[in-house]
């Protein structure tokens, strides 16, 4: 544990019940930059996301880039199941290498239509 709270990583998922973050020190010119990832769940609570996930095996994620761009993708979540992880499972797919993609924000919604 000490390890793990005296790394410099962490990973920011936004909502009522969850709030932590990414910080990352990456060395280019050799000035320390600092990059940020922000995950936002609708529903807000993961356990309540994670049942519905599970129900309609559908998800939608907005993914918004540093250059303002957006960009909205379907999550067809057919293998997902009771002990899948959903923040692994967003990390090894839409969220891998985010800083080289130059995602800043990640909204994962399970109705399009709460992506306004």
């Amino acid at each position: 544990i000490t390890r793990i709270l005296n790394s410099s990583k962490f990973i920011e998922v936004r909502g009522p019940t969850i709030e932590t973050k990414i910080d990352e020190n990456n060395v280019s010119n050799s000035v320390n930059t600092y990059n940020k990832l922000n995950i936002n769940f609708f529903p807000s609570d993961q356990m309540q996301f994670k049942q519905l996930l599970l129900e309609k095996k559908r998800a939608w994620v907005r993914l918004e880039l540093k250059d303002g761009s957006k960009n909205i993708h379907e999550w067809n979540a057919f293998r997902f199941n009771e002990s899948s992880d959903v923040l692994g499972n967003l990390r090894s797919g839409y969220l891998r290498n985010w800083r080289k993609k130059g995602i800043i924000n990640a909204d994962i919604v399970i109705d399009k239509n709460d992506l306004g």
